[in-house]
């Protein structure tokens, strides 16, 4: 088996951050949906205490989905790892004969106000095979200036 040269490692510290606040978010939510419910409550006090049933119910629900989607995210963000002949994404396996071109690139969010300027710009490392197939890798979750660094000096090894 062949022994990896670099092995890159996603930053998911913010999908962690989200699981775990929704994740505490959601239990308090079902524990006083539970409490709630149980309470006995006079009859003119019985239209706000259901008002009072949702609000805790939807709360609880969009905490769980986001919980639920972040933990998602986390599993989806795998490690990449560079071998001497070929490359390993979450996306797949691409050995280096098969790469098409790799580039980093700006993904700018235009702004609401006036179009050309950008409210946010994200990095991306775009790896393209030369089947069409794309690996796109954000620098939210990569350092993808030392992956490209490392892809073009291992591209380079084994061109030689």
């Amino acid at each position: 088996m062949e022994q990896p040269l670099y092995t890159f490692q996603p930053n998911t510290t913010e999908d962690a951050l989200s699981l775990g606040i929704a994740l505490v978010i959601a239990l308090a939510g079902a524990a006083g949906l539970y409490f709630i419910s149980r309470k006995k409550v006079e009859h003119d006090q019985r239209t706000r205490h259901h008002l009072l049933q949702m609000l805790v119910f939807f709360a609880t629900i969009i905490a769980a989905g986001t919980a639920l989607f972040s933990f998602l995210s986390m599993r989806k963000t795998g490690e990449v790892v560079l071998y001497a002949t070929h490359l390993v994404t979450p996306y797949g396996e691409v050995a280096f004969t098969d790469i098409r071109k790799a580039e980093i690139i700006d993904n700018k969010t235009p702004s609401m106000i006036d179009p050309n300027r950008s409210r946010r710009v994200v990095r991306m490392l775009v790896i393209e095979e030369v089947s069409g197939k794309a690996h796109v890798m954000s620098e939210k979750n990569y350092d993808i200036n030392a992956i490209m660094g490392r892809l073009k000096e291992a591209v380079e090894k084994a061109s030689k």
